[in-house]
């Protein structure tokens, strides 16, 4: 692989009319990636448009905000390990054959004012030992798994929107502490709204509609709601 490997920070700063590209310039989507790690500082990308890539990884308690940015084509979106952080605002996410976002051993996640559009397998967002905080925030058209997979995590849902779920359930919850406020979960084709495994979660104001399977299927741990 031909990785852009940063034992540091990276600063990346586009202009609306003059963005940044990093593109593969292949033509074709390739697993070449950009991979930052270490806990020398936070680095940041606004204005950039990344596409035909591997995605972003953050391992090792690397720290990135990233906002007003396009991912298009990608392998996966950004992925962070061994507890990373990502700060995510305005930014879109489309066609991405991966997860768009993805979280590992402690790592976490904020994502506002952004949308994730046409994940092709696994997860839009996956969530594994780890924590996720999305707001205002629109998740559409996965084909292979769930809108948002929780995996003994906690996550934060608010003022968001699920929709367009092919084989998979709109939130699905294992081993986990969910909280989901003024949000929306639309068209489950073919798996429940939000399928709770022994998780504990709380809801206020949810509008689940058009679903395949159960509104909300509680196999195991409780539910809390107005």
């Amino acid at each position: 692989q031909n990785n852009l490997v940063v034992n540091g920070v990276i600063i990346a700063s586009g202009t609306p009319d003059n963005p940044i590209i990093i593109d593969s310039f292949s033509g074709m989507q390739t697993s070449n990636r950009i991979n930052v790690s270490g806990s020398n500082g936070t680095s940041t990308m606004d204005n950039v448009a990344i596409s035909n890539i591997g995605g972003i990884y953050l391992n090792n308690s690397a720290s990135l905000e990233i906002s007003n940015a396009e991912f298009s084509n990608n392998n996966y979106g950004v992925e962070l390990n061994n507890g990373s952080t990502a700060i995510i605002e305005n930014v879109s996410f489309a066609s991405t054959t991966n997860e768009s976002l993805s979280a590992y051993n402690g790592s976490r996640i904020i994502v506002a004012s952004s949308t994730i559009i046409n994940t092709i397998e696994g997860d839009a967002i996956g969530v594994y030992n780890s924590t996720l905080y999305m707001s205002s925030t629109t998740i559409n058209s996965v084909g292979d798994g769930n809108g948002i997979g929780v995996y003994n995590s906690i996550v934060s849902i608010a003022s968001s929107t699920i929709n367009n779920i092919i084989d998979g359930d709109g939130i699905g919850s294992y081993d986990s502490i969910v909280s989901i406020s003024n949000s929306a979960v639309n068209n489950i084709l073919d798996g429940d709204g939000i399928g709770l495994y022994n998780s504990t979660t709380t809801m206020s104001n949810v509008i689940i509609e058009n679903v395949s399977g159960e509104g909300i299927a509680v196999y195991g741990g409780s539910v809390e709601g107005e």
